[in-house]
């Protein structure tokens, strides 16, 4: 059984995206379908999108998003359809994180964070503490688009229009 979604191709380097019906397999044993509510606009698909990160195109680019548990796979422990979850870079959950993001929580200042330095499991629920505190705004440094303006995202976030661009999905049906 597949699922039937609408994706933002890139075809090209550089080029704009296109939309295009697609068709997804069937989660994989250690794999989970989520239906994207919202998608964060990341420099590694800027990278990917001028070819400065050599992927083949066509491609679809997104890693970040927050979204609805659609399906699991039979090896899927953590989550459950209805669940809702947000999606970040690979990251097993188990590692020890080289950026502690509860010393944000003791007045300590945080530098930078690379991709992969920080368990998501915790790191976003540590961001999530202080935003409810008042201590991390984060929703002044977020642009919203709808999907369909996923071009002007783009070139919005590349020119320093939008600190973080943000991707909206209209809910299905």
């Amino acid at each position: 059984m597949t699922t039937s979604a609408r994706a933002a191709v890139l075809e090209t380097q550089d080029g704009p995206f296109e939309f295009r019906d697609i068709e997804i397999e069937d989660p994989r044993p250690d794999e989970v379908l989520v239906r994207v509510v919202a998608t964060g606009i990341c420099a590694t698909d800027a990278h990917v999108r001028a070819q400065r990160m050599a992927t083949p195109l066509p491609v679809v680019l997104g890693h970040e998003g927050a979204g609805v548990v659609e399906r699991v796979g039979a090896a899927v422990t953590t989550v459950e359809p209805g669940d809702h979850v947000v999606l970040s870079y690979h990251s097993c959950g188990r590692c020890k994180a080289m950026i502690d993001a509860g010393r944000l929580t003791l007045g300590q200042s945080l530098q930078g964070i690379i991709q992969g330095d920080a368990v998501s499991s915790l790191l976003i629920n540590d961001l999530a503490q202080l935003y409810r505190a008042g201590r991390f705004p984060i929703d002044r440094l977020l642009s919203f688009y709808d999907f369909s303006d996923i071009n002007t995202a783009f070139e919005d976030a590349g020119s320093g229009r939008a600190t973080k661009a943000i991707l909206r999905f209209t809910a299905p049906g």
